[in-house]
């Protein structure tokens, strides 16, 4: 008799259980359920990029919140930022090209050869390959 009192128990105290976490489920349930129509709500009137960064700004609010914190946040949102005119491509006519490559004078060109011969001979002669 106690073990069928004790089995009966704990039927009792799993029913229990299950039935806070479904409460609890549920709960969340609504609470996102609620959020979500408040969110729509509230946005319905914004355009597509001032909805987006609205939602952003209002992601970490408390449900409670949202609607005092949207109406603070309205006035900076619709002023902060115009909207972007696209500029139609135009094509230039080049004039001159322009690659980068400059010629180098002769002199600077016969100077420079003369200078990586002489290092060119010291290096030799350092790693002991010639006299």
């Amino acid at each position: 008799m106690e073990t069928q009192l004790a089995e009966a128990n704990n039927k009792i105290a799993e029913s229990e259980d299950s039935v806070k976490l479904t409460e609890s489920k549920l709960k969340v349930a609504e609470d996102r359920f609620a959020r979500k129509e408040t969110l729509n709500e509230l946005l319905a009137p914004l355009g597509k990029e001032k909805k987006e960064i609205m939602s952003d700004l209002l992601e970490s609010v408390k449900t409670e919140n949202l609607e005092k914190q949207f109406n603070k946040y309205l006035p900076s949102v619709l002023d902060g930022e115009t909207p972007r005119v696209k500029k139609t491509l135009s094509e230039s006519v080049v004039k001159k090209e322009h690659t980068g490559d400059k010629k180098a004078t002769a002199s600077a060109e016969a100077n420079d050869k003369a200078e990586d011969i002489v290092e060119l001979d010291m290096i030799r002669k350092l790693a002991g390959l010639s006299k």
